[in-house]
């Protein structure tokens, strides 16, 4: 509900509360979640072609440094983060491996944090692991930003 309730403050959604819906899964589990319908601006275009550059496929932007702010991490935290021992995992699975090098070194040059590409277990998929010895730094700048329900992901 924290992103429904930013993007409706900032007037990208529907002001009525997503209605909460469940999903079962292939092996019984089941799985409870929003679904969450955003409007269509054409002044947030140039956004798009940043992100899928040359084509249909999602690329990172190479202003990537200008996006990975406190806020913008813990979001991708709270939505693709996943705490692996006393680390994180970043899935980033839909880009290539150039892309998730240039990651791990945007986020290396702008807050000193080490990372390893590492195999998703699947060809050609790839998640971004944060270091055990980031973590603090990492922690630092967004558990402010962060609901308190996913700390657990970066180890509080």
């Amino acid at each position: 509900m924290w992103l429904w309730s930013t993007l409706k403050k900032f007037g990208y959604c529907r002001e009525e509360k997503p209605k909460l819906q469940k999903r079962i899964a292939k092996n019984g589990k089941i799985r409870w979640y929003y679904k969450l319908h955003t409007w269509t601006y054409s002044n947030l275009n140039y956004l798009k072609d940043e992100w899928y550059r040359g084509g249909t496929f999602k690329r990172v932007p190479l202003n990537i440094k200008e996006y990975l702010t406190p806020v913008a991490l813990a979001c991708w935290i709270m939505d693709d983060g996943t705490k692996v021992g006393s680390g994180l995992k970043l899935c980033t699975n839909a880009f290539l491996s150039e892309d998730i090098k240039i990651l791990s070194e945007a986020l290396r040059d702008r807050y000193g944090f080490m990372s390893t590409i590492q195999s998703a277990g699947v060809e050609n998929q790839y998640i971004l692991y944060i270091w055990v010895h980031s973590m603090p730094a990492l922690r630092d700048i967004v558990k402010p930003h962060i609901v308190k329900s996913m700390w657990y992901k970066i180890g509080c």
